[in-house]
């Protein structure tokens, strides 16, 4: 006989669960996306929001405060509010209630990383109700759960509706742990909110595209049956680049911008192909396009999926959760109709208008780079050798002179005086390796070139036979290191002999720099320091 035993029912750790939630956001602001969808799905004609620093004590507590004239959330309804998983926008088979985005029961929890929420409800036979909840997450890792306080009139709350609202719910946020520092707390700048809401929450919402006209050229817009029970809303705009920062403040430009960098976005994080739920985009689908050139590189296209069959993510930051067969239905669909020719015809266009807008501002930007060279060009040093030739010194930025400069003075001495320096170089090469081959006495040896030499090199001493530099940064008996953290003790000789294959040049006086090996399996190098060359063995005047 086959012995049957009882399954028992499954458990969850209640506390872990709700911590896990309340830290799965991926974007402090999405606080306001949560609160904006809630005022909304309470059918909310007004929507409140603040911001402020309070200052008591030497303490400085931060509040995000977000109020509206919705339907309020019933006492008895409080569990949907604290609770996981739980909410009113779900018919009683579990199915979202039409029009509503909001009905995971997850988003809320967003709000619970921090200090203290204090709502106040008021519903429209005039009662007015509120709780409190004190750090949560401290509250969960103490004892495992945690707990709001009773219901509180409205005389024990710190905030209330106004006066002439009929109904309406109130929610205060106290030192959400996302703004504690400056990395996060620039995002609450009313620019940056103000653009996150129009792009991102219910207030961005698309589907008044379908009704009014937009910014940019249109060039597909329609309802599109996948079956009797799948639809979407596909629509397509096409770009130009002055188009896009018209009325996207917050976009790059070429420019400097007056707006602080940290608030800027990209073209490629806001251009594209977008799913969205509820006419609010969710997540970059550019992949999706057949043949295509990945995420993040159409960003002459404005396109938007909207349909209510996609399943989001708890978080509501992805469409993941939609059925695999779906999915594959509506990338079949939108590639059938990106493969019109019609539309294959107005993208191919709008590219050529692309490579027009490329050309004009390259021709733009060089214009702007010939006028800052030449500025940065009447302030330049010059070498006066004396032969009489003149020659330009390397310019000098904030990491040390620039490389390639030297580089160019390099060949223009060993041009002027060919038997310069007992080498002469075979191959140049600074894609790979060490810069420099060299010969000498019918060897071959490696030379890297810097534009300043400083303590650290980015190559191994095992094959380098000499540094060349433009000028120096260090003291007799520094330490240099490689990349294999062989060390290397700095000898400043100011009384050596200039060995040159120039009898002009050859045994003059000058300043050495010898690199000593502190290890056997390294070798002695020199470096060649020019500015010392010329001023102590040529005799050049540097003004």
């Amino acid at each position: 006989m086959t012995k049957i035993e009882m399954v028992k029912d499954a458990t969850v750790d209640i506390g872990y669960e709700f911590y896990q939630t309340i830290i799965d956001f991926d974007h402090p602001v999405q606080i306001f996306r949560e609160a904006f969808q809630n005022s909304l799905d309470e059918n909310a004609t007004e929507v409140y929001c603040r911001v402020f620093i309070e200052k008591t004590l030497g303490q400085e507590d931060l509040y995000i405060d977000i109020w509206d004239n919705g339907s309020g959330l019933r006492k008895e309804h409080a569990e949907y509010f604290f609770g996981l998983a739980k909410s009113t926008k779900i018919d009683k088979n579990k199915t979202p209630l039409a029009g509503k985005i909001g009905y995971k029961g997850h988003g809320t929890k967003i709000f619970f990383r921090s200090e203290r929420v204090e709502i106040c409800s008021k519903m429209t036979n005039g009662q007015v109700w509120g709780t409190i909840l004190d750090d949560a997450v401290r509250q969960i890792r103490n004892t495992g759960g945690f707990k709001h306080s009773d219901v509180l009139t409205e005389q024990d709350l710190t905030i209330s509706l106004p006066q002439d609202f009929k109904s309406g719910f109130y929610l205060r946020i106290k030192n959400p742990t996302y703004f504690k520092t400056q990395h996060t707390r620039y995002m609450l700048n009313h620019i940056y909110l103000r653009d996150y809401s129009k792009w991102f929450t219910v207030f961005g919402n698309i589907r008044h595209v379908f009704v009014t006209d937009y910014y940019s050229k249109q060039i597909f817009k329609d309802r599109v049956y996948l079956d009797s029970n799948l639809y979407l809303d596909f629509i397509i705009f096409v770009e130009g680049y002055e188009t896009k920062r018209r009325y996207d403040v917050l976009l790059s430009r070429r420019n400097p911008s007056p707006i602080d960098k940290n608030l800027l976005h990209t073209d490629g994080e806001r251009y594209g192909l977008w799913a969205c739920k509820g006419g609010v985009p969710i997540e970059k689908v550019d992949d999706w396009i057949l043949g295509g050139t990945g995420v993040g590189t159409y960003t002459y296209l404005h396109a938007f999926i909207d349909c209510d069959a996609f399943e989001l993510t708890g978080t509501r930051g992805s469409i993941r959760n939609t059925e695999l067969e779906i999915l594959q239905k509506i990338k079949d669909k939108i590639n059938q109709i990106l493969s019109d020719r019609k539309i294959q015809n107005d993208l191919a266009e709008r590219q050529e208008w692309q490579l027009q807008e490329r050309t004009l501002r390259s021709i733009d930007e060089d214009e702007q780079e010939l006028k800052r060279r030449f500025k940065d060009s009447q302030g330049k040093r010059y070498i006066h050798l004396p032969n009489g030739h003149t020659l330009p010194e390397p310019a000098k930025h904030k990491s040390g002179y620039s490389e390639s400069e030297t580089l160019i003075l390099l060949i223009q001495l060993t041009t002027i005086y060919p038997n310069l320096f007992p080498f002469k170089i075979l191959d140049y090469n600074t894609t790979k390796g060490i810069d420099f081959i060299v010969q000498k006495s019918g060897n071959a040896f490696y030379i890297e070139l810097k534009g300043t030499m400083q303590s650290k090199i980015n190559h191994s001493f095992r094959h380098i036979y000499k540094f060349v530099c433009y000028d120096i940064e260090l003291k007799d008996g520094d330490i240099l290191s490689d990349i294999e953290d062989l060390k290397v003790g700095l000898k400043i000789n100011r009384d050596d002999r200039f060995q040159s294959l120039d009898d002009m040049f050859k045994n003059k006086k000058f300043t050495s720099y010898q690199l000593q090996p502190l290890s056997s399996i390294i070798q002695s190098m020199e470096i060649v320091v020019l500015k010392k060359v010329l001023e102590e063995v040529i005799g050049a005047q540097i003004d």
